[in-house]
């Protein structure tokens, strides 16, 4: 059986029941790292469905400091893209999507192969810019693919206006030209899975 998984901001967890999303199997739950004291450990609640602890980088400096658990980070310029796709400790590099000029290219894409990171598209950018969006986006996903680069899309949601439904991730990848077997696998857990081995 596959089990479905969107990436969520701790936030969202005070004001929602998990349990009542039924095409989630698996949550991966951001805990934003900006200061030091942030890294101090804060424990998941237990509840079904299944929790799972992502570290969120505002600062690149900490990543050496995390010993357990995927670490992801936005770069906002071409050169904190490539730093992040550069970096052993990073897994993924959260929307590579850019409001100005282009920050992803053909070489971040063949980095990112070599590094094997996963590339991870936040679907609420599409909502905020949706033309410059889906213009890059489509452009990346060219490169993804070319290189195998592994890619996913999710919520990024800290509050329920955000969640955007597992259906509607999966049409818009199709309609983005990604083909139905990338589709069931990005959106599988199993491709965050095989980053923590």
């Amino acid at each position: 059986m596959k089990k479905y998984f969107d990436i969520v901001f701790d936030g969202f967890l005070k004001e929602q029941q998990l349990d009542k999303i039924s095409s989630i199997n698996c949550w991966y739950v951001v805990k934003s790292i900006k200061k030091k004291e942030d890294l101090i450990s804060s424990n998941l609640p237990s509840i079904k469905p299944e929790l799972k602890k992502l570290y969120f980088l505002e600062d690149l400096s900490f990543a050496t400091q995390i010993k357990n658990g995927l670490i992801v980070a936005r770069g906002r310029t071409a050169d904190e893209v490539s730093r992040i796709l550069a970096s052993k400790q990073i897994d993924i590099l959260a929307n590579p999507i850019s409001s100005d000029k282009p920050i992803f290219d053909e070489e971040c894409a063949r980095v990112a192969s070599e590094g094997k990171k996963i590339i991870a598209f936040d679907m609420n950018e599409f909502r905020r810019q949706p033309y410059k969006a889906i213009k890059q986006a489509k452009f990346i996903i060219t490169l993804l693919k070319k290189h195998r680069v592994d890619m996913i899309f999710c919520s990024f949601a800290d509050g329920l206006s955000k969640l955007v439904d597992l259906q509607i991730r999966k049409s818009f990848a199709k309609e983005l030209g990604l083909e139905e077997s990338i589709i069931e696998r990005i959106f599988d857990e199993g491709i965050l899975c095989q980053k923590k081995e």
